[in-house]
This record gives C-alpha cells, structure tokens and sequence, in this order.
C-alpha cells in the first residue's frame, strides 16, 4: 500500500440507534475504525477519508454520506472502505449484497466489516457464504420489524393527541415538561389571531401578506429559524423571508389552532423511503382538544368564507404545461400564470415586497413555449447527430474488450503451462535426470516467466476494467432526448423530463436549465 492508496472510514448512526448501546455513537465507531486501521500496517501508512451518517436509516442508500462515498468509490478516488458491521453500510440485504458481489470487486475496491471478521481480500470471505448472507438477512428483517414497532408507537401517540413531530406548529411551543404536549408561544399566537380576525373581517389572503409585511412581522419561517426551531437556516432563506398569500391560506385552513390534534395526515410510500403520499381522510387520526386553543371554533368558521373566495376550478392540462418551471430570476420564485386570452407569467413578489430587482412586467405564456418548443428540437437534434458517433465509439470499444480478453485467457493458458513445466523438472530431478542446480536454474526461469505473465495480466486487468467503465458510460442513451426527436408540440411528459428550469429575466429575454446539462440560452 502507498500514499495513492485511499481507505474510506464509514460510520453510520440511524435515530432508532439513540436508544440502543454507547458501542453504536459515532465516536465509539470511530475510535472503533480507528484502532482497526492502526493495527494493519498495509493500511496505517494510506491516506485516509471518514464519511458519516448521523440519524439516517441504513434501509436505502439516500444517505448524503453514503452518497458522497461511492461517488468517489465510482471515481476511482476510494480503494477501500472499512465499516464496523454490514448493518452500518447498510440494512437492505439485496442491496448490500449486489455491491459486495458486483459493484465493488469490478472496481477494485477492497471492502472490511470489522466485527463481522469479513475482509473481500481475503480469499476465505465471500458474501455468498450462509453466514454472511443469512447476517445480511437478519439485519434487513430487524429493520423492517423496528420500523413496524416504530410506526405503531407513533400511531398511538397520535390516538392521544399527542404531538410526534419534531417541531411545533406556528404559535406554539413544546411543552419543557412533556415533549408530546404543544403549548401556546404568546408572540406567535398574536400573528395567528390577527390573521384570523382580519380573515374573518373579510380580507384576502394577499391583504392579509400586506399588512404583516408593513407591520415588519416576521414570516412563519424566519421566526421559526429564531427560535432555532427550524430544521436548517439554508432551507429558510430558499424559503423566503416575507409573507406570501400562499403562508396566509395555509394558516387559515389549519384547524389545530382550535385545539384539534391531526395525525396521520401523510405517510411514507415504503420502509426507508423518502417520499410521502397523502392519506384519505377519512385514515385521518383527529383529536378534539388535544392542546391549547389560539381561536375558537367560530373564528375558525368565520375564516373559512376567505378561502372560499379564493377557490378556483382546476387548471385544464394545457394550463400546467409549465407549472413550477418558469421562475423570476431575482427571487427564484415559481412565477404566477394569469389567465387571459393570451395567458401571461408574472412574479408575485413585488407584490407582497418592493423588490425592484425582480420581473416586473409579464412575459407571454406563447413566448415561452415558442422558444421552448425551438430550443427542444435543436437539442434533439444535435443528439442524434451525437448518437451516430456513440454507437461506432461503443462498437469499437467492444471490440477491444474482446481482444484484452483473448490477451488475458492466452498468458493464464501460458502460465498453466510453466506450471506444468515446473512439476516435470521436478520430477526429472527427483529421478536423478538433472541435478538439483540445474533444477533450480530451470525453476527460477519458470517462476520469473509466471512473474512476467502475471504482471502483464494484471496490466490488462486494469485495461479491462477501464474499458467496462468508458463501455458502461458510452452505453447509457439519454431516452428522454431519444423520444423527443421529430417532436412538433411540447407536453407536460416532454418538459417533466427535460426542463429543470425557465429562468425570466424581462418580458422578452429567457434562459432554459435542462436537466442533463448546464443549460440552453434563449434570446
């Protein structure tokens, strides 16, 4: 091993491991690592990276630490990585066992779970064997049963009325007594009240941001982040630091500020997955006072006539063609689609906030489309131009795959025939046909010929695996830009796909973000 040599630490901490023994914090991990990689030399003298997962779940692999790691184990930049246990790397038995088997030993990457006493250099250590599998299918199964013990503990909390999310809803408070019970924050509570009296008074929800916003009330968000009740300050400043009639309507449909507890609003598509999906209601968990009431039952009542207002038909698809995608380049704010007979985009925060830096005029929906529609074909375009010389790059990396191959099998089939060789003079030298140093002058030959021969396989090795590597990339085909050639109108699939983003910055002057480059100016 040499300076070039790169070993990865991993270190993983899930929320459920709070309850569990100190030997799972991070620091015990890390001294555990530590104290491994000190005691083999071949691996003390190599630089070293750490990464860590602190409170993620080790059911996938959408872990930023995780994340950060095999991105530069698919660089060529990690050429080992050492864990404390499988369940560490992962809990998912499928998905640990394909990049112990596949991902790792293509790339080269020496893999070390300590307390499970598995090395993959180790000849004698194979995932394949029943006891790593089975241990592997044991932690998958301990996961999915202690998420099922989790999400059962939850549910009977929420049947209580009790609070299980992490933070408070806006205009109260957790209790310092009891971290389930909510209590009433007195300055929020005020801004809530005033929202439903000027609601109640008839309003609209963009009255109602004008007001706050004069009166220099902080946003539901940024009061939050003051109070350090707000999962990160970056989240909040994308948010925005003002009050928007988005902020208003969803206050005022709110009915926990009555006192009404709501659980089970929302829940996870899967074990470990990050994505959420809407409950029917009528799963809903509601319990009637549950907390503290900031207005009665009849304000609440009083304040849904401003909703109602404000109600309108849904959109048609035509409309959503670009919904969330065109954006004001000042703000970042999605920008408001006004419907006319020539449809228009404009921004809605100078509305809410003197914000001069932003679009002030509108921009045509036409106009937009037009330039998109244009900007589409002439990508499509340069791609099936660029396809054509991907597939002749791909053929004639097949063919040199194929000639590393036959170099490969021809020195092992050259080998095993030096290693036939070896045995005869052997043998003629213990029938007394040679002496025993010209035995030796001929074992020497044979065994730097093996030398020869094995460093060239090696050589080719890393041939091979880099051209699987340049094969792999030049064998992915962009299918979103494949189905978009020939096309003659846009659809919301098209631009799903394709379309990150539609910067504005005037009413003529646009900039389109694909989502497979760096982007695509329009003028």
């Amino acid at each position: 091993m040499h300076d070039n040599y790169t070993v990865s630490l991993y270190i993983r901490l899930s929320a459920e491991d709070e309850n569990e023994s100190e030997s799972n914090s991070i620091k015990n991990q890390r001294d555990l690592l530590t104290a491994f990689v000190s005691k083999h030399p071949e691996l003390s003298r190599c630089r070293l990276l750490e990464f860590c997962d602190d409170g993620h779940s080790g059911v996938n692999f959408d872990r930023p630490g995780v994340k950060k790691m095999l991105e530069k184990v698919r660089n060529r930049e990690i050429h080992c990585i050492v864990v404390k246990d499988f369940s560490r790397f992962g809990r998912s038995y499928i998905e640990v066992g394909d990049y112990l088997e596949q991902v790792f030993p293509f790339l080269g990457v020496r893999f070390i779970s300590v307390n499970d006493n598995y090395d993959s250099a180790n000849p004698n250590s194979t995932i394949g064997d029943i006891e790593v599998a089975l241990r592997t299918l044991i932690y998958d199964l301990y996961s999915k049963d202690l998420s099922q013990k989790v999400k059962s503990g939850l549910a009977a909390k929420k049947r209580r009325g009790e609070s299980t999310s992490p933070y408070a809803l806006f205009g109260y408070v957790k209790s310092a007594e009891n971290k389930n019970r909510l209590e009433i924050d007195d300055e929020a509570a005020t801004v809530i009240r005033q929202i439903f009296e000027l609601a109640g008074a008839g309003k609209r929800a963009k009255e109602i941001a004008h007001i706050l916003n004069a009166q220099n009330t902080l946003s539901r968000n940024n009061y939050k982040a003051a109070k350090g009740d707000c999962r990160d300050w970056v989240r909040v400043s994308k948010i925005g630091t003002f009050w928007k009639d988005s902020d208003i309507r969803k206050i005022v449909a709110d009915i926990r500020y009555t006192g009404v507890a709501v659980g089970n609003m929302y829940e996870r598509k899967g074990i470990g997955s990050t994505k959420m999906r809407l409950v029917p209601k009528a799963d809903w968990i509601v319990v009637p006072d549950a907390h503290p009431a900031v207005i009665t039952a009849e304000e609440y009542k009083k304040a849904q006539k401003m909703l109602e207002r404000v109600t309108r038909p849904k959109s048609p698809v035509k409309e959503r063609l670009l919904f969330n995608k065109v954006r004001c380049h000042n703000c970042n704010h999605a920008m408001r689609r006004d419907r006319h007979k020539s449809p228009i985009f404009t921004c809605a925060t100078p509305i809410s906030i003197y914000s001069p830096n932003c679009v002030q005029d509108g921009i045509l929906e036409s106009v937009i489309e037009d330039a998109l529609l244009s900007a589409i074909q002439a990508q499509a375009e340069l791609f099936a131009k660029a396809e054509k010389s991907r597939k002749k790059k791909h053929k004639a990396l097949e063919i040199k795959l194929n000639e590393i191959r036959q170099s490969i099998r021809q020195f092992e089939e050259t080998i095993k025939k030096i290693e036939v060789a070896k045995q005869e003079h052997y043998e003629s030298y213990k029938d007394g046909k040679i002496t025993k140093d010209e035995y030796l002058f001929r074992r020497e030959a044979c065994n730097k010929q093996i030398e020869e021969m094995t460093a060239n396989i090696t050589e080719l090795s890393e041939k091979l695996n880099n051209a699987h590597a340049m094969l792999a990339e030049h064998s992915a085909v962009n299918t979103e830009l494949q189905n978009s050639i020939g096309i003659t109108e846009l659809n919301r699939e098209i631009v799903d796909s394709l379309v990150d983003s539609i910067i504005v910055y005037d009413h003529e002057r646009i900039e389109i973000k694909f989502k497979y480059a760096d982007g695509f100016a329009m003028r």
